[in-house]
């Protein structure tokens, strides 16, 4: 077949596998920086790494968010491909009404 074709089954475990990414990289993110730095010796450097792990903390939560709305993104296209391909199957499979048409 020549053309375009929308992969639905292929598409489907795509959006499973950012849903999974995006609860990992939310979890990686607790499991990481969710315990505090510690005492890791004098001066600054407990404060600084505790500053260091929010930060990332922070960028890998919104990592894990923008995967979630990547996986929403590819599941509604993925609904409006079915929905294009069941409304091209319904329009030929209906029969022909002798005027022109289908009924």
């Amino acid at each position: 077949m020549s053309g375009y074709e929308a992969n639905l089954p292929y598409m489907a475990s795509k959006i499973g596998e950012l849903r999974g990414l995006s609860d990992s990289v939310g979890n990686i993110a607790t499991a990481l920086f969710g315990c505090g730095a510690g005492d890791l010796g004098p001066g600054d450097i407990s404060g600084a790494v505790r500053e260091l792990g929010e930060q990332w903390e922070f960028g890998l939560k919104e990592m894990g968010e923008r995967i979630g709305r990547m996986a929403e993104s590819v599941s509604g296209a993925m609904d409006n491909y079915q929905a294009v391909e069941d409304a091209a199957r319904d329009a030929f499979t209906r029969p022909y009404d002798g005027y022109g048409g289908r009924t």
